[in-house]
């Protein structure tokens, strides 16, 4: 019986929880919300809004130019590197998650 109340009471919290959001919710839509004034606007492309909370410092363009030379940068190296070694190191890699996963 007592998990049943307990279940009840969490229940009227979520729910209260839900009101609270959905009035925050209309407020921002009355008012208006940033995002919205960045689409009228037409400032900022969406990928640089998802990456402002991650990585401020850079732009989508910057972004990609970095990740372009990275993978640029490993390509040339992995050229350079023996067969050999990649093979033994991608065997162990195996070996070791094999290990660790149970």
């Amino acid at each position: 019986m007592e998990n049943n109340d307990d279940l009840l009471l969490e229940l009227e919290e979520l729910r209260a929880q839900l009101a609270e959001l959905k009035a925050e919710k209309a407020a921002q839509e009355e008012s208006g919300s940033a995002t919205s004034e960045k689409e009228a606007e037409g400032s900022a492309s969406d990928s640089d809004e998802l990456l402002s909370g991650y990585a401020p410092e850079f732009t989508s363009d910057e972004l990609k130019q970095v990740v372009g030379d990275l993978a640029h940068t490993v390509g040339k190296e992995l050229k350079k590197t023996n067969p050999l070694t990649l093979i033994a190191t991608f065997g162990l890699g195996v070996l070791v998650g094999r290990l660790f996963s149970k």
